[in-house]
């Protein structure tokens, strides 16, 4: 069922913009990475690896959390559903950020922690690895209970 919004466009970006006002008071009261995110990280940077993020939230408030977890400098794109035509499980975060690193998809590899990411990642056709600790459930044959039991298969096949 379609929404209907009904005001004028001002009423509209006045909600909108105390939704983000609220939003980043308030967003980076529960941040607290995951055991292991920083060890992860960098692994995957003394590897050399360009790391992006793909997020059907907005880009902005992605980067204002990762800013907050001393983790925005590891990532070379950060690409929310604001920047592309369609979210996930559409491929085109996937493929805006192959396009942006001038890398092919049989050289990347999405991690994550939904059923939207994992149908991204086979829409996209690229390989992927399931976040156990997250969101979602996966019956994906790559799928992982801790950071440290991924980082471990990471160091194998990188």
């Amino acid at each position: 069922m379609p929404m209907i919004f009904y005001g004028t466009r001002e009423y509209l970006d006045e909600h909108a913009e105390m939704f983000r006002k609220h939003y980043l008071e308030n967003a980076n009261l529960h941040v607290e990475p995951y055991e292991g995110a920083y060890e992860l990280l960098e692994y995957l940077k003394l590897k050399e690896v360009a790391l992006s993020i793909a997020t059907n939230a907005s880009d902005y408030f992605a980067k204002n959390m990762l800013k907050y977890a001393k983790m925005l400098d590891y990532f070379k794109h950060i690409v929310g559903s604001n920047n592309v035509q369609n979210s996930k499980p559409n491929p085109d975060m996937i493929d805006l950020i192959c396009e942006k690193l001038s890398v092919s998809k049989s050289q990347t590899l999405l991690i994550g922690d939904s059923i939207k990411d994992e149908l991204a990642a086979q829409n996209a056709n690229v390989d992927f690895l399931f976040a156990n600790w997250g969101y979602g459930n996966s019956d994906s044959s790559k799928k992982f209970d801790t950071i440290f039991d991924m980082l471990e298969y990471i160091k194998k096949v990188i």
